[in-house]
């Protein structure tokens, strides 16, 4: 139950991660992303079977906090970038940016919301979101 709970925090985290870095790229002249259809919230785009799902799997088993896993990055050419230095460093601060953000909406919503069950969820969330932001780019 408790793998079922932290996968529906963990994957829209990682993908919209994901998706956040296309999406910078698209918007600042790279249209890399979005020809191979990527910019999608789908998950089966972005979910790499052993990033996604089996080495998260893996603390859950052996009763550990320590987690790591991925999506399937997605795909930018930074020679399309406007301004490719500055640009490129806007694309890479987009997916853990976006965690960041993630993490603050729950926290709001921790403070509006203080029942025991909604505590314990918007908690989770901003931990998953707060790791991811830290492990991937």
């Amino acid at each position: 139950m408790e793998i079922l709970f932290i996968s529906l925090i963990l994957f829209p985290a990682v993908i919209l991660h994901e998706y956040a870095h296309g999406w910078v790229a698209y918007h600042l002249g790279d249209p890399t992303a979005k020809l191979a259809g990527w910019l999608t919230l789908n998950p089966l785009k972005h979910i790499d079977p052993v990033g996604t799902v089996i080495l998260p799997a893996f603390p859950f088993l052996m009763r550990s906090h320590f987690f790591i896993g991925w999506a399937k990055p997605v795909p930018v050419n930074f020679m399309n970038l406007r301004h490719p230095k500055r640009d490129t460093m806007l694309v890479g601060l987009a997916g853990p940016a976006t965690n960041v953000g993630l993490a603050l909406i729950a926290s709001a919503l921790l403070r509006s919301n203080p029942s025991i069950l909604m505590t314990f969820l918007f908690q989770q969330i901003i931990l998953i979101n707060l790791r991811l932001c830290n492990e991937i780019t």
